[in-house]
């Protein structure tokens, strides 16, 4: 009889256990967010590199380009954990872009099209560094919770970037089949030499969601990221002249969507 009431107590512990066990599994999983985002970011150079820097300022055709942002198409996945009502940790991958380009208009090029729009021609010289992002940022919750309403979140963290590609393509205003009048058609891309392999960012930013639930919650998200290590692993080229150092930022507009 004893032993038998010692076999429904271990059932009944057991039981308990595997219940409050559940209820631990669920509450983790309200709190875990998977989802993606996309969007478009902005980088430049902080100094200018071969050969646009001072130090090749004489040079009659490359004195003539100025300084614009490279623009990037930037997929993503992220992962969210909520650690209170105002705290959440945040994980993402995604490919993103850094560089810069840079173009100089064609003398006599201007020509009117049938609609009246007057087109410029333009030599460039681009600067294509992709890197694979991983940031984690810690997210505070500025507005209060209310579900259905609007939301409003900041934060601040680091994203450790490993290179994927580097390039560059230049005009040549030699060859017949360039197009002066399209921004795509620039040229054949050549290896960039000398890119850090591995780099980290300080990044902030904000995000507006569309409503305060956990779940089902678009958002925009606006963000800008400073890289803590030059872009280049030299400060000169090999002669010693010619500047390569040199920072990048990224200024990034995306939208979000958490499962």
């Amino acid at each position: 009889m004893r032993s038998n009431w010692l076999f429904i107590m271990l059932l009944g512990m057991f039981f308990c256990s595997s219940e409050s066990k559940g209820q631990l599994i669920t509450i983790y999983a309200e709190r875990f967010h998977i989802g993606w985002k996309a969007g478009m970011s902005f980088s430049g150079f902080s100094n200018n590199v071969y050969p646009f820097d001072k130090q090749n300022s004489a040079d009659p055709y490359y004195s003539g380009f100025k300084k614009y942002i490279r623009s990037t198409f930037v997929p993503g996945i992220t992962a969210d954990y909520q650690l209170s009502s105002k705290l959440t940790l945040g994980l993402e991958v995604n490919y993103n872009g850094r560089g810069a380009v840079y173009r100089r208009y064609v003398e006599g090029s201007d020509f009117e099209s049938e609609d009246g729009s007057v087109n410029k021609g333009y030599y460039y010289f681009k600067y294509r560094i992709n890197n694979l992002e991983s940031p984690i940022t810690l997210q505070y919750r500025v507005t209060n919770n209310n579900y259905g309403e609007t939301g409003l979140v900041i934060y601040g963290g680091i994203a450790p970037s490993w290179n994927l590609r580097a390039k560059y393509s230049e005009t040549n205003p030699d060859d017949p089949n360039i197009d002066i009048y399209s921004v795509a058609n620039t040229g054949q891309n050549h290896s960039l030499d000398n890119v850090r392999k591995f780099n980290y960012s300080l990044l902030g930013g904000l995000k507006l969601l569309t409503s305060e639930n956990p779940k089902g919650n678009f958002y925009i998200d606006l963000r800008f990221q400073y890289d803590g290590l030059p872009t280049f692993n030299i400060d000169y080229l090999p002669n010693g002249t010619h500047n390569m150092g040199t920072y990048s930022w990224t200024t990034g507009l995306y939208i979000g969507y958490s499962f």
